[in-house]
């Protein structure tokens, strides 16, 4: 008689539990592990973050917007964040008219310039005209 333990199957015998590991069980452990590498890793670079630009509170996404592809690529510098054309970022905070606080798919943070930023245009329809 077996029965399901998270994934994983097991028969009693003598009162004791034997568990008996698929291949495909030991699949499924190291993927929970590599994600929970992965969990740690975020959170420690959101520790490092809040704490490298004193932000107090959750890390919530506003928006999303992308770099200028007529931008300049520049290095990140400081508190900068490198940026690269074309690439989509995760805005955190409009800090002031110069600078909006980003993160980027390798979950690096940091200051991007306003004017290479451009709004992702996703349900907005200027050129549309509605007729009755």
């Amino acid at each position: 008689m077996g029965q399901q333990l998270g994934g994983m199957r097991g028969i009693r015998v003598w009162g004791h539990l034997n568990l008996h590991v698929t291949l495909n069980d030991c699949r499924e452990a190291q993927v929970s592990q590599k994600t929970l590498k992965e969990c740690r890793k975020e959170e420690k670079a959101d520790r490092e973050f809040q704490k490298k630009f004193k932000f107090e509170g959750s890390i919530n996404v506003l928006t999303r917007m992308m770099v200028d592809p007529a931008a300049t690529e520049k290095r990140g510098r400081d508190k900068n964040l490198p940026l690269r054309r074309g690439e989509i970022l995760d805005v955190i905070q409009f800090t002031n008219q110069e600078q909006i606080l980003c993160r980027n798919s390798q979950r690096r943070y940091g200051y991007v310039p306003r004017a290479v930023m451009l709004h992702l245009d996703t349900d907005i329809y200027d050129d549309v005209e509605i007729y009755n």
